[in-house]
């Protein structure tokens, strides 16, 4: 499963720094005129943008029992058919998501629970693993609601909210290939104290893409919102600017200083149930402050961080997967799409 690890190197090693607000012209035809633009913007009304697990590879990836009263994922005696088929529905929901699926696809022998544990091991880091599924996941598909499967000898297969996302992340993380990128991954100079990474993001292409794709397409984008070496992705999910200072003049037509709230869905422990409107739903705010520098007609033409303020490593997105294939055969019928 090569897949699984791809793209993880495509966005830590293929990116370019990014210098302009043009930068952000790589994800489509943007407006550029700060007058024109919305100050704030967020996803479209729904359940998209979903709180869910990173599922850590330390602790078994999707192998965890999560809905066991004792979650292991390491060494599972995972049941044979006649097993299977004497368990009731409560027993079943305890098992993985991993085996779950397996069960679903009448395969006995676990083969996908073996493929997701090649991938495992405790001595993982707690911050690696399949965020880079999760994030374009949540953001691409409404929240999953809990549903039964029948396989092919009968049984009835329970899901919870968390099983299927659970899926869906592996999913992503396996099938993406491709990924459009603005700024880069910092893995040596910053995370020093170094000051070798620069900018990253440059905060007009950041504002460029907020403007356009939450304030006026009301669609989101995926970040890794960690500044060190470790990669956390989340779905950003609005923004929220305000002018700290007003329009200036300069030589090379105008500046204007911009703090701005980013808001982001935060990972939560997989339930049952689904998250929205529950305390289980987390929002976390990034604070932005920047300059943007723009032309004679009010374009954004580029821009600089103010000292100290935090921003995002890098931004970007992905095409949404909507085709099902092979081994992954089914998984649209656990979905509310």
């Amino acid at each position: 499963m090569k897949r699984l690890s791809l793209l993880v190197f495509i966005l830590v090693t293929s990116s370019a720094f990014a210098g302009n607000a043009q930068d952000a012209s790589e994800f489509g035809e943007f407006n550029y005129n700060f007058k024109a633009l919305p100050l704030e913007g967020k996803l479209a009304t729904g359940t998209k943008a979903w709180s869910g697990d990173y599922w850590a590879f330390k602790l078994g990836n999707i192998n965890l029992r999560w809905n066991s009263s004792y979650p292991i994922g390491y060494n599972l005696p995972s049941p044979g058919r006649a097993s299977v088929m004497n368990m009731s529905e409560s027993q079943l929901a305890r098992l993985a998501p991993s085996e779950k699926w397996s069960i679903f696809q009448g395969d006995y022998a676990y083969s996908f629970v073996h493929e997701v544990a090649s991938y495992t091991g405790k001595r993982k880091p707690l911050w690696a693993g399949i965020c880079h599924g999760w994030a374009p996941a949540s953001l691409y598909h409404e929240e999953p609601t809990p549903k039964v499967l029948i396989n092919k000898d009968g049984v009835k297969v329970p899901f919870g909210s968390g099983d299927i996302k659970a899926l869906l992340s592996y999913f992503y993380a396996d099938q993406q290939e491709q990924a459009t990128q603005m700024g880069s991954k910092c893995s040596i100079g910053r995370w020093l104290g170094m000051g070798g990474c620069g900018g990253d993001v440059n905060p007009a292409a950041l504002h460029v893409l907020m403007a356009n794709k939450l304030g006026l397409d009301h669609e989101g984008f995926l970040m890794d919102r960690d500044a060190g070496k470790e990669i956390w992705n989340q779905p950003v999910s609005g923004f929220s600017s305000r002018l700290v200072s007003g329009v200036r003049k300069t030589s090379r037509g105008y500046s204007v200083d911009v703090a701005t709230s980013l808001y982001y869905t935060d990972e939560s422990r997989p339930t049952w149930e689904v998250v929205f409107g529950t305390e289980n739903q987390k929002t976390t705010t990034m604070e932005l402050l920047y300059t943007l520098n723009l032309d004679n007609n009010m374009n954004i033409v580029d821009g600089n961080w103010n000292s100290g303020t935090d921003f995002p490593d890098f931004v970007w997105t992905t095409p949404k997967l909507t085709e099902f294939r092979d081994n992954w055969v089914g998984l649209e019928l656990l979905l509310n799409d």
